[in-house]
């Protein structure tokens, strides 16, 4: 039987850009492949938004009008070809450009932000805000969300969406044991959504070896990492199945985003060539 381990963060620094260490070899031609013309498309047998990701979106995340408008611009990613990070020669993969061409005619209030580093690693990100002073009455805070891509020499290598209206109750969140039950059992995360305590926060997309890797965000109740405010799981599916789990503070929610931090653990659980292994402790969930 397949050891399910969780890797636990504890206060994880997500100074994303210093991480990337990827083989300079493998990338000499990488930024003029991707800026050809041709594009190879994915295999069929490797959808990117499953039917059973699309469905624990609507039925479990947070209740956000900006979300809702981000999740319909965020369809779009089922066009995008993404680098496979495991074998960077591998096809020709979406631009940068040819992404921020896309999200012209998305919502109209949307906050766009680009961050570039000299290891090559970029992120785009497009913030969806309600109007201000317009609260959420479940919550009585306003809405946000969060779309973000990153990219390795201009290569789509990541994307995420995610609420950026962040409210923690950790004595309400799933618990730990329901959780590492089905993480042990490789169960579908669909089971997550038959407990009242769990509310999808975030999804996110990486191509490795052929197969997407998706990582689902959500609040956990972990006393173990005796924090006051709480924290949440990322944890990875692959072929509709829970592979592994990260478990990080609350506060890097608050302090990035959920589809940042998405982001940061897929780069330890996915194979890949390009990010240099960050500093973790394995535990069990029990």
């Amino acid at each position: 039987m397949k050891k399910h381990v969780l890797i636990l963060f504890i206060f994880l620094s997500l100074d994303l850009f210093s991480k990337v260490g990827y083989a300079e070899e493998n990338n000499d031609n990488l930024e003029d492949d991707v800026r050809s013309e041709t594009v190879e498309e994915h295999g069929t047998d490797s959808p990117l938004l499953t039917e059973t990701l699309s469905k624990l979106f609507n039925d479990t995340s947070q209740n956000n009008e900006m979300l809702d408008i981000a999740w319909n611009d965020y369809q779009q990613i089922e066009e995008y070809n993404f680098l496979d990070i495991m074998d960077l020669d591998s096809h020709q993969v979406t631009t940068l450009t040819e992404i921020e061409e896309s999200f012209e005619n998305s919502y109209d209030d949307v906050e766009v932000y680009f961050e570039r580093a000299e290891t090559g690693l970029q992120v785009l990100s497009y913030t969806y805000k309600a109007e201000e002073g317009v609260l959420n009455p479940e919550r009585m805070i306003e809405d946000w969300a969060r779309i973000e891509f990153y990219f390795m020499e201009e290569a789509l290598i990541y994307s995420g969406i995610s609420t950026m209206s962040l409210e923690f109750s950790d004595e309400n969140a799933l618990s730990a044991e329901y959780f590492d039950a089905l993480l042990h059992d490789e169960a579908s995360p669909l089971e997550l959504a038959s407990n009242d305590n769990f509310e999808l926060n975030g999804i996110g997309q990486m191509y490795s070896e052929g197969k997407f890797h998706c990582g689902i965000a959500f609040p956990i109740h972990y006393p173990e990492l005796d924090n006051p405010i709480g924290a949440f799981v990322v944890a990875s599916v692959v072929d509709d199945q829970l592979a592994l789990a990260t478990v990080s503070p609350a506060e890097e929610a608050f302090a990035f985003s959920y589809s940042s931090v998405i982001f940061s653990s897929l780069a330890v659980m996915v194979p890949n060539s390009i990010f240099m292994e960050a500093d973790t402790i394995s535990a069990s969930l029990q």
